[in-house]
């Protein structure tokens, strides 16, 4: 019997394949905005959303949605003027490249462990400023020169925390 069953296995390989599933047996996950997604009272921890304002999959740690990167590596943005940061950017680096100074904003509401990797490309310095309330050991809020990384984290407390290439 087992002979068989090989070599049926090896005669026919193309009956052995797997077939493309239809529209119907595909699992939907909810499209919501970003307001909706922020908004949903307790949703359990493993649910999925698809967030619409963003066209990104994220994932509820049972704490903060979290966005899940198809390719699993980190997105790189450039940006030419001032820019406000959005719950989009976790996990990604985003590189100012002007001539011009330029503002980050990293508005309230951000989730902790929120983090981004701020480069300066250009000759212009980036300020960090916020409606959260934004932290730095020395008191420093802009990146120091050309080529400087910053990082961005959002603390429990909901503080951002400026660390790298920084200076007053």
């Amino acid at each position: 019997m087992k002979l068989r069953l090989i070599l049926v296995l090896l005669l026919f390989p193309a009956a052995v394949h797997a077939q493309a599933p239809v529209a119907e047996e595909l699992v939907q996950v909810h499209n919501v905005s970003n307001p909706q997604m922020n908004s949903i009272a307790t949703p359990f921890a493993g649910s999925l959303a698809f967030n619409t304002t963003d066209a990104t999959l994220y994932i509820f740690d049972g704490v903060n949605w979290i966005a899940l990167s198809e390719s699993g590596l980190t997105s790189v943005e450039t940006k030419t003027a001032s820019y406000t940061l959005t719950l989009a950017d976790n996990n990604k680096i985003i590189e100012f490249n002007t001539a011009a100074n330029v503002t980050c904003t990293i508005p309230a509401g951000l989730p902790p462990g929120f983090q981004v990797s701020i480069t300066q490309l250009g000759t212009g310095r980036v300020e960090f400023v916020g409606g959260a309330t934004v932290r730095n050991a020395y008191n420093a809020f802009r990146t120091a020169r050309r080529y400087s990384k910053a990082g961005v984290e959002i603390a429990s407390t909901g503080e951002a925390i400026i660390s790298g290439d920084v200076a007053k």
